[in-house]
């Protein structure tokens, strides 16, 4: 007979309890922190939709407004688009467990409590219809800061409550307009700042409202002349210019649709420096004026009443064409580090009047136009691709273009045109189909 060792009742008994055991610690202590997975941490550069979120600094925020970031507009400091909502917990160590003893009863361990997140004040709900406002709690400047400031947002469905708002702006004001066409001539003054910049935009950006002028003859959509301004997520049609930023410094202008314009559809003008438009379409422009109708014009003509000092601009991810008339892109002299990238021009409409015959017109200083994509589309008007020419002496040098791609339909014209006086570096270019490159002096870099 075989025989029974007394201890192996005891030794499975154990075994079934210490499995009960583990799986019970398991449960209620799941291994590694916890994770939001909506959550990264906040990075300049990156492009935000609305109702994202990111961490920063210990805290989690929403996005109020899409938008690519930049440095200066961390979620704390730029309440207009990010508001602050409950913090990540910490995560909790999974415990260490202590060898057990050979149960004799059935064990009932206690979980130790989990924390709980701390709270972050958020928001107040959005403003009743106009003019009304509300009041939103921020942080002041500086990381950790929680000093709360006092912010309006006025929701607008009239255009005389939308003048009214332009005209009485004031810095950290969120201006919504409902879906619809708001008939005008509209400018503001009004400075924002670094930390409470002045918010344009759609209550809807899915159903964008529009601002439209008297005429394409006449007027602008939009004049604004006060520095931090953000416009996003609308329409602007039907004047003889469409946005127009004087002595603007460092404001924003994203996803908007501009068309149907007289003559130039975005203007940085008046020592507007470090402004920024992106993803966005420019089409049907120089509609009055073909000559005129630039879908980005940077600086002034020489001789003009205004500042020409316009530096640091950026235009990025824009569509532009069909139909836009003279340069999609028009860099003035006297202009400095203007970057063109990552946009997409289509020729068609291109009208050669007043030597519009090229996308890019380089006159200014250290620009760069990288990563572009042009379509020629058997427009005879379009000579070259990018071209540079001298207005002023000392001017139209020390440009870069890199990485760009033409479609040019045949072998004529160039990529880069670098009249005399005018001076290039390339890098990495190609056009399709083959033929000349470079004209002038263009050197490699």
């Amino acid at each position: 007979m075989k025989k029974v060792d007394p201890r192996r009742g005891k030794l499975d008994s154990l075994k079934i309890w210490s499995l009960m055991l583990a799986l019970l610690m398991a449960a209620l202590y799941p291994a590694g922190p916890r994770v939001y997975a909506e959550d990264s941490a906040w990075a300049p550069g990156a492009a935000y939709a609305a109702k994202a979120t990111v961490t920063y600094a210990g805290g989690r925020y929403e996005c109020l407004q899409g938008h690519t970031s930049t440095a200066g507009w961390e979620p704390p400091n730029v309440p207009a688009l990010w508001r602050p909502i409950a913090a990540a917990p910490s995560p909790t160590a999974s415990p260490t467990a202590s060898p057990t003893p050979v149960p004799t009863s059935t064990p009932s361990p206690s979980p130790s409590p989990i924390p709980s997140s701390t709270s972050i004040p958020t928001a107040s709900p959005s403003a009743t219809p106009s003019p009304t406002s509300t009041v939103r709690p921020t942080a002041a400047p500086g990381a950790g800061a929680a000093t709360p400031v006092p912010l309006r947002t006025i929701s607008c469905s009239a255009s005389s409550c939308l003048s009214s708002a332009l005209k009485n702006a004031a810095a950290g004001d969120r201006i919504e307009l409902a879906a619809g066409t708001y008939t005008g001539s509209f400018s503001s003054g009004s400075q924002g700042t670094a930390v409470n910049p002045i918010v344009l935009t759609s209550a809807d950006a899915s159903n964008p409202a529009i601002l439209s002028g008297y005429s394409a003859g006449s007027g602008y959509a939009l004049n604004i002349k006060g520095n931090r301004w953000i416009v996003s997520s609308l329409k602007f049609t039907n004047a003889q210019k469409g946005i127009i930023l004087d002595q603007s410094n460092d404001s924003l202008i994203t996803r908007v649709e501009v068309y149907n314009i007289g003559y130039e559809g975005v203007h940085f003008r008046d020592g507007s420096s470090r402004g920024r438009i992106e993803d966005s379409w420019i089409h049907d422009t120089g509609v009055t004026g073909a000559g005129y109708g630039e879908g980005v014009y940077v600086g002034s003509a020489e001789g003009a009443s205004y500042n020409q000092a316009v530096y640091d601009t950026v235009i990025s991810g824009v569509r532009f064409g069909p139909n836009v008339r003279a340069e999609h892109v028009d860099i003035k002299e006297r202009t400095l580090r203007t970057v063109v990238e990552n946009c997409s021009f289509d020729g068609t409409g291109i009208s050669g009047a007043n030597y519009a015959d090229s996308f890019i017109d380089v006159k200014g200083n250290d620009a760069v136009v990288r990563g572009n994509t042009g379509y020629r589309n058997g427009n005879a008007a379009l000579l070259d691709a990018f071209q540079l020419h001298k207005i002023v002496d000392g001017w139209g040098v020390n440009n870069r273009f890199s990485g760009n791609k033409v479609y040019m339909d045949g072998p004529a014209g160039y990529v880069i045109n670098a009249a005399s006086g005018t001076q290039a570096y390339a890098s990495n270019n190609e056009r399709s189909p083959s033929g000349d490159l470079y004209a002038g002096d263009v050197g490699a870099g």
